[in-house]
């Protein structure tokens, strides 16, 4: 079984989030879904630690870092939404964010 999300699901918990720890929760439950160093994905080491979820083909980070370091800023606002600190980044419709999962996917095949 997998855990399908979609931007609406997402934005559902909307109204359930007084904090980040229920997304992060759902993040770290998620089988699809890694906790890894901004590095394994290409990006500068102070982007921290983000999330990718292979079925969404998401990037999620809670650390603005990743727009200033990683280059995000630029990924249009329709490919990227925002709740709490937490960012989700689409791969599917993002260039820069489709880069940096192919990254990730190629140091893991290595």
């Amino acid at each position: 079984m997998t855990n399908e999300y979609t931007i609406e699901t997402i934005r559902d918990l909307i109204d359930l989030v007084d904090n980040g720890s229920i997304i992060r929760d759902l993040l770290n439950d998620d089988p699809d879904t890694v906790y890894v160093d901004a590095e394994d994905c290409g990006l500068d080491s102070r982007c921290g630690k983000l999330w990718i979820n292979w079925d969404t083909e998401y990037i999620i980070s809670n650390r603005g870092s990743l727009n200033y370091y990683g280059g995000f800023e630029y990924v249009d606002m329709d490919h990227k939404f925002t709740i709490g600190d937490y960012t989700f980044y689409s791969g599917w419709d993002s260039d820069r964010v489709r880069e940096a999962l192919d990254i990730f996917r190629e140091n893991q095949q290595e």
